[in-house]
């Protein structure tokens, strides 16, 4: 067997081929009359190059015409010239196609095809292409995706509650480093644009570009993308984010009640006798969505039937919901009103706390009170205390409160007798005792369903005593809703 010398495996190719050369130095050892030049491949025509030679388009390499059937192929494009001299293998580019970027404009390319087979190899180069061009304003722009790009979204806070502030954040990247994504991104909530954050610009200032908006929900669960819609004519192609559900739960409210008038006249069809209740419902947080439903008023912890059903309206001046209702009283007595809100799929439900009180009297009392003291720098003493023209059914109380005081509180019971007399002696409560300066005795007179009368006495040194009169309101501070 006659050695073949000189055959070994080239660097640039990989052990495949090297097989093949070994196969075909074999074939030569056992076929020894064959020339070399008609055991390697050759072609019978050159490859040829197809596609749209313009910045951004793809060009794709058809093979060419082998004898002695090649079973595997390479591929190398090179960069040449304008007129298809000077050609240099461009680095990378070793596939069937080749996608024509910014800096082959003006060049021209070839490809050359390296077609290996059992009995050898051999290479077969195209004719080159026209000069690389930009697309004219009458062709479709580049397609958009050939530089992918990739959005994600995420929301500040976890969770939130009606018409509460939510920060959405989402961040466009382009796949390639040396193309800034451009263009507009939009927040959508299963599927639909949110007003105020449906066209956010995305600056090419980088390969990643973050861009946030501020809104605010309803109480659902939000499904929330990022669509990303690049400028037109744009190399970096659109994207959507991962759909992202935020929970947003019904707001927090509070409710307070206020009545117009305390204490009322308890007179059918008089002015005097008509009382409006206002409820207002505070939202925790104020937005575009806004509390409905009603509230129920409650008096003594019963729903007042007059104001059933009655809708809230919104008022822009105090930023809550409010309600109002009149009532009438007939008859006298108290009514510790509040007002409960239900609550709606937005808002929670609340009650007002405290009640509101509103005395319905049927009017006045008018007792007369006569005094006199005794005064010195040191002490006073009581030398006449009467209260006359009692009316049917009321009651006196007197307290003392200080030094020298021969009580703290005492309700004084007014007998018939008494009052037929003309009145009732207090002074006797107080006898001979010396009341020291800064004591204050007061005598209140009430009758129930009726507003009362107070007098209040404060002990001075040397001076008399310092006179207060005031109304009494059932239920209230003297001097207060009267």
């Amino acid at each position: 067997m006659r050695r073949v010398p000189g055959v070994q495996c080239p660097e640039t190719f990989y052990v495949v081929g090297c097989a093949l050369l070994l196969a075909t130095a074999l074939s030569w050892c056992l076929y020894p009359g064959r020339s070399e030049a008609a055991a390697q491949p050759s072609f019978t025509s050159a490859p040829a190059i197809a596609g749209n030679v313009q910045v951004g388009q793809t060009l794709t390499e058809s093979h060419a015409n082998w004898t002695f059937g090649p079973i595997w192929f390479a591929y190398q494009w090179q960069d040449c010239d304008a007129g298809g001299q000077h050609c240099n293998p461009i680095t990378g580019a070793s596939a069937q196609t080749y996608v024509l970027e910014p800096s082959d404009l003006g060049h021209t390319l070839r490809v050359e095809e390296t077609a290996v087979g059992w009995s050898g190899r051999g290479q077969a180069t195209s004719a080159a292409t026209t000069a690389v061009s930009t697309p004219s304003v009458t062709t479709s722009p580049p397609p958009v995706g050939r530089v992918s790009s990739t959005t994600t979204m995420m929301t500040v806070e976890s969770s939130a509650v009606t018409n509460q502030t939510v920060t959405l954040i989402a961040t466009v990247t382009s796949s390639s480093a040396a193309t800034r994504p451009s263009g507009a991104l939009a927040f959508d909530n299963h599927g639909a644009a949110i007003p105020g954050c449906q066209s956010e610009p995305i600056q090419p200032t980088g390969q990643s570009v973050t861009v946030s908006c501020r809104t605010s929900f309803a109480a659902a669960v939000a499904q929330l993308t990022a669509v990303f819609t690049p400028t037109t004519g744009s190399v970096v192609g659109g994207s959507v984010s991962a759909q992202d559900a935020f929970t947003v739960g019904p707001s927090p409210t509070t409710t307070a009640v206020d009545v117009s008038r305390r204490i009322v006249r308890a007179h059918a069809g008089k002015a005097q006798a008509v009382t409006t209740y206002t409820a207002t419902v505070q939202p925790g947080f104020v937005g575009p969505v806004e509390p409905s439903q009603s509230v129920t008023f409650l008096d003594n912890g019963q729903p007042v039937p007059a104001c059933a059903g009655l809708p809230l309206a919104w008022n822009a001046t105090v930023s809550a919901a409010t309600e109002t209702c009149d009532v009438t009283y007939t008859r006298p007595g108290q009514h510790l009103i509040t007002a409960t809100y239900s609550g709606d799929p937005g808002f929670a439900s609340s009650t007002s706390s405290p009640a509101d009180l509103v005395d319905a009297v049927s009017g006045r009392i008018h007792p007369v009170l006569s005094w006199s003291f005794y005064y010195a720098p040191r002490f006073t003493r009581v030398l006449v205390l009467m209260v006359n023209h009692l009316p049917r059914g009321a009651r006196v109380y007197v307290t003392c409160a200080g030094r020298g005081c021969p009580l703290a509180s005492r309700a004084v019971s007014i007998h018939h007798a008494a009052r037929a007399a003309g009145g009732a002696d207090l002074a006797r409560l107080f006898g001979r005792h010396r009341i020291k300066p800064g004591t204050v005795i007061s005598v209140t007179v009430q009758r129930p369903g009726y507003i009362g009368k107070r007098y209040s006495f404060k002990v001075r040194a040397a001076h008399a005593p310092r006179v207060r009169i005031t109304c009494q309101a059932p239920g209230l501070a003297p001097g207060v809703g009267c």
